[in-house]
C-alpha cells in the first residue's frame, strides 16, 4: 500500500498518459485492521481528484474476464465510488486498467532520480495541512516518545540505530510471510550492532584521544524480552546487560492526536520525518516490510533484510541504491518452520520460477520436490512458534550489511573498512557471496594473513554446517526441501567462493 501511495505522489495529476489520471482499486477485506491504510491510501486519492472504487470483486472480475454469477443489485451491494453506492450505469462508465503494486514499485525506482524529488516525496508520504503542521510537532513533543528526557538526540558521539520489531506475520490474523517477523533475530540485530559500538568504542581510544562513543539501540514496536515473550521492552529497560531505548508500539500512544482530516498514517509518518530530522536516529533496520518501506519513501536511511529467493526480493531489491538511500541484506537459512518452496505464477525461458513462501497460499511444489503439506493450522489462527535467530554464517552476512550501510550514512567514528567492499557498496545488496569474498580492514589486509585465514576458516567451517541442515532430509530442526535448481546453485557458489579464497591463501 505504500508504494501506491509513492507511485500516486510522483505520478502528475493531469496529462494525457492513462496513469496520470489513474484512479484506485482497494478490496473491501472487512477487517477492521486494514481501516488506517484504506484511509491513508483514499483520502490522499481524493486529494488529488482520483477516484476511488471500494469493493469485493476479484480481480478479474474487476477487468470483465470473469462475468458475476450474481444479478447486477446483488453484486453491486457494498461498492463503492468515491464514497456513494455504485448503480449499473456508473459501472458502465468505468474503463478499468490494472497498475499493480509492482508496477508502481517500477515506476518509483525510475522516477526518482535526485535528492530534490526524494524529498518532495517523502513530504507527500506524511501529507498534513501546513497550519496544523506546528501544533501537530508540539503534541509530539509531548509525547513520551521522542524528547530529550527519554532518548539521547545524535551529536558528535551519540548516534541512534532504531529497530523495528514486527510479529503481524505469526500473531495478526491471516498475517503473512511469518519468515519476515523479527522473532528472536531481532536480539541478533541488537547485539550486532552492540558489537559494531564496542569496536568503535576500542578505536575511539586510539584515535580520538579516549573520548567516548555511544551507538544506541532504540527499538520500535512490541518487542518483548529474549527468554520471556510475555513481558514487553519498555524504554530503559535493560536487556542481557544493555540498556534498551524503545519507544514500543507508538501508535498506542498516539491514537488522540489528530490534524484535520489527515489519516492516522500520515500523522505517523509525519511523527517519524520529524523524528529523523531532530535527530533522534540516523537509520531504521529490520525485515522485510511495507513499514519499513515507509522509511525509505521518507527518505531516511534503511537496511532492509529478507531470506534468500524469498518471493518478492525482485520486486525488493528495486527500492536499493543511493537514490532511495536504502540498503538490502539476504541471509540464508529460513527461520520459520512453515517457510516452503513454491512454484510461482512468474516465468523464466517458459519455465516457472521457483521461491520461498508464506504456508497460506496455495501454490503447487517445485518439479522434483515432493509437494509439502500447506501448515495444517487453521487459517487466521497464530503461526507458532516465531522465527529463530540467525544461524552463525547469517549473522556474518548481517553484520557486513549493517557494516556497509553504516560506512555510508554514519560520521567516520563508526565506520569500519572492509576488504572487498567495492562491489556491495555499489550494489547495495549484501549477500552469503559478500561475506565469503568480503572481511574488515581490522583483521587484515591480505587473504594471505594468518588471521584473515583463520576468520575465513571460521566462516567456512559455519556455512558447511548450515548447507548440511539444509541437505539433509532427516534434519527436523532445519528441514527445508531444495529444488534441484536450487541445491546446486548454493552449492556450486559455496564451492567456486571458497576455491578462490583458498587460491589466494596458496599465492
Amino acid at each position: 500500500m505504500y508504494h501506491m501511495r509513492a507511485a500516486m505522489a510522483l505520478l502528475p495529476t493531469n496529462g494525457r498518459d492513462v496513469k496520470s489520471n489513474a484512479g484506485v482499486v482497494l478490496y473491501d477485506t472487512k477487517d477492521d485492521s486494514t481501516d488506517d491504510l484504506t484511509k491513508y491510501i483514499s483520502t490522499y486519492a481524493q486529494n488529488q481528484n482520483r477516484s476511488v472504487f471500494v469493493t469485493e470483486w476479484t480481480g478479474n472480475q474487476i477487468l470483465g474476464s470473469v462475468r458475476p454469477s450474481e444479478t447486477y443489485k446483488d453484486f453491486l451491494k457494498g461498492c463503492l465510488l468515491n464514497g456513494s453506492q455504485v448503480d449499473k450505469d456508473d459501472l458502465r462508465k468505468v474503463n478499468v486498467q490494472i497498475i499493480s503494486e509492482s508496477n508502481c514499485t517500477t515506476f518509483i525506482k525510475e522516477k526518482i532520480e535526485n535528492p530534490a524529488i526524494l524529498e518532495t516525496l517523502a513530504e507527500q508520504m506524511a501529507h498534513i495541512d501546513p497550519l496544523k503542521v506546528r501544533d501537530l510537532e508540539g503534541a509530539f513533543k509531548s509525547l513520551p516518545l521522542f524528547n530529550t528526557d527519554l532518548i539521547p538526540q545524535q551529536t558528535d558521539r551519540i548516534r541512534n540505530i532504531m529497530v523495528l520489531h514486527r510479529d503481524s506475520g505469526c500473531t495478526k490474523p491471516n498475517g503473512a510471510y511469518p519468515e519476515m517477523d523479527s522473532g528472536a533475530a531481532l536480539w541478533d540485530i541488537a547485539n550486532i550492532i552492540d558489537s559494531i559500538a564496542a569496536q568503535s568504542e576500542e578505536r575511539a581510544k586510539i584515535e580520538l584521544g579516549g573520548e567516548s562513543l555511544q551507538l544506541n539501540v532504540i527499538l520500535c514496536g512490541g518487542a518483548t524480552m529474549p527468554s520471556n515473550q510475555e513481558v514487553k521492552i519498555t524504554n530503559g529497560m535493560t536487556v542481557n546487560g544493555q540498556t534498551r531505548y524503545s519507544i514500543g508500539e507508538y501508535w498506542l500512544k498516539m491514537k488522540n492526536i489528530t490534524a484535520g482530516e489527515a489519516s492516522n498514517r500520515d500523522i505517523e509518518a509525519h511523527f517519524f520525518r520529524w523524528a529523523y530530522k531532530m535527530g533522534y536516529f540516523d537509520m531504521v533496520v529490520g525485515f522485510r516490510s511495507g513499514v519499513l518501506d515507509l522509511f525509505t519513501f521518507l527518505g531516511i536511511p534503511t537496511v532492509s533484510i529478507t531470506l534468500r529467493s524469498m518471493l518478492g526480493n525482485g520486486r525488493h531489491n528495486k527500492l536499493k541504491g543511493k537514490a532511495l538511500r536504502r540498503f538490502n541484506v539476504e541471509y540464508n537459512m529460513p527461520r520459520h518452520n512453515v517457510t516452503a518452496w513454491c512454484q510461482t505464477r512468474f516465468e523464466e525461458n517458459g519455465i516457472p520460477v521457483d521461491r520461498l513462501f508464506s504456508p497460506y497460499w496455495n501454490l503447487r511444489a517445485p518439479k522434483g520436490v515432493e509437494a509439502r503439506p500447506r501448515y495444517q493450522g487453521e487459517f487466521g489462527t497464530p503461526k507458532t512458534p516465531g522465527p529463530r535467530r540467525f544461524t552463525k554464517f547469517d549473522k556474518a552476512i548481517v553484520k557486513l550489511g549493517l557494516t556497509c550501510a553504516f560506512n555510508k550514512y554514519l560520521p567516520k567514528a563508526w565506520q569500519w573498512p572492509l576488504v572487498g567492499e567495492g562491489t556491495a557498496g555499489r550494489d547495495y545488496l549484501v549477500t552469503d557471496r559478500v561475506a565469503r569474498l568480503c572481511w574488515p580492514l581490522s583483521v587484515g589486509v591480505s587473504a594471505t594473513d594468518d588471521a584473515v585465514d583463520e576468520y575465513k576458516n571460521d566462516l567456512f567451517l559455519a556455512e558447511q554446517q548450515d548447507l548440511m541442515l539444509r541437505f539433509e532430509e532427516k534434519t527436523t530442526v532445519l528441514r527445508l526441501q531444495e529444488p534441484v535448481w536450487a541445491a546446486q546453485q548454493l552449492n556450486d557458489e559455496f564451492v567456486e567462493d571458497w576455491k578462490v579464497i583458498s587460491e589466494n591463501k596458496e599465492d
